[in-house]
């Protein structure tokens, strides 16, 4: 039997240099002409360049914005005017986000003030405030070179008495010069036409007008998702278009909820629950459970609270990776279903964050996007 030793008694280990990157620097990418901030439409982010390596998984979107009244002439607003932005805001100025490459569509987010909110909630200590709104760029964590990555962002129209202008909209990405002895190693495995493979988590997002009047309702999402991994839910009522905050979601008495992957139940046993009585441990524990589980990690942060998860938060997670062979064999047939403790209210939404396993691959300058 090999004997454990504490890694501070090992005193002979060889010092390890790395010197396989000489530099890093942060680049800007603006919006394509043709490409208006503040009217409805496609803002677009295009890098044309070739030979250069980008490090995708650290780039951010930076906005620069200002509030204003929202009359014809954008009248600037009084000292005296209350003014508060909901969690995530900037982001539910758009309707969607797409990243392409080389023509080839790698993510489609709709609605990503919510979809980045539900996987931002779940994800970021309680303490950051940060929004990443890369799905595949944040799990992919390789280095690309490539002709065209292009970044679509479209834009809403203003919808409340208030309104946010953007004055600076940028795509800042890190850029790296890696060592000679690198570039060369690099360069031989392009020309090679070797097949590179960046495995990512892609995201899907869907919303579901429930009936009022009910206390039960099926949600059949139908077998258009392959290799799911989490299912993220959550309810809200009356809160589109108008002045109730679009980043707090509503338990709406919901008393038990599971998904199906054909007929195969998650979770298996699902507690009944209240969360006006402060009674849903099992799906704190779930929400809570979900950032290690997703990033194969065992690092402590520091979640929401619960008594902000039950009131502010709700979210429903479903981590539905363990699958049988005939599930794993073919797309599964997804439903969703739920009871709740009172008749439905008018206006209420379920949404829907769907998280699966996909991988760009990339041989002959072809791009394709597969599942797992």
């Amino acid at each position: 039997m090999a004997e454990a030793v504490d890694r501070i008694l090992i005193v002979d280990s060889p010092i390890i240099q790395d010197t396989s990157i000489q530099k890093e620097n942060l680049i800007s990418i603006f919006p394509s002409s043709g490409s208006s901030l503040n009217q409805h439409g496609e803002i677009n982010f295009i890098i044309e360049t070739c030979d250069q390596y980008l490090l995708l998984h650290k780039s951010y979107i930076y906005l620069e914005t200002s509030l204003s009244k929202s009359d014809a002439a954008g009248s600037p607003l009084a000292d005296t005017d209350e003014v508060s932005l909901t969690n995530n805001g900037p982001m539910f100025l758009f309707d969607r986000a797409t990243y392409s490459m080389d023509g080839m569509q790698v993510e489609n987010i709709i609605d990503p003030g919510r979809a980045t909110l539900l996987k931002g909630l779940l994800t970021y200590s309680s303490t950051m405030n940060k929004q990443n709104t890369f799905g595949w760029i944040l799990e992919t964590k390789d280095i690309m070179t490539y002709k065209i990555n292009k970044y679509t962002k479209n834009r809403k129209g203003n919808l409340t008495t208030a309104k946010m202008t953007i004055n600076k909209l940028q795509w800042i990405i890190p850029k790296i010069m890696p060592s000679l002895e690198m570039q060369n190693k690099l360069l031989n495995l392009f020309e090679s036409n070797k097949l590179v493979v960046m495995p990512f988590i892609s995201r899907q997002f869907e919303s579901y007008n429930i009936p009022n009047g009910n206390r039960e309702f099926t949600w059949k999402l139908g077998t258009k998702y392959d290799k799911i991994k989490y299912l993220v839910i959550a309810f809200q009522t009356a809160r589109d278009n108008n002045y109730l905050n679009a980043a707090k979601f509503d338990n709406c008495g919901l008393e038990e909820i599971y998904v199906e992957l054909n007929s195969e139940r998650y979770p298996y046993e699902c507690l009944k629950f209240d969360f006006d009585k402060f009674n849903a441990v099992q799906q704190y524990n779930f929400a809570k459970e979900f950032r290690n589980s997703y990033y194969e990690s065992i690092k402590d942060y520091i979640f929401m609270e619960e008594d902000v998860y039950y009131y502010y938060y709700p979210l429903l997670v479903f981590d539905v990776s363990k699958q049988n062979d005939r599930i794993i064999a073919s797309r599964p047939d997804v439903t969703i279903k739920a009871s709740f403790a009172k008749n439905i209210a008018q206006s209420t939404k379920c949404y829907c964050l769907i998280l699966s396993e996909n991988v760009v691959e990339i041989k002959d300058n072809r791009v394709k996007v597969v599942s797992i």
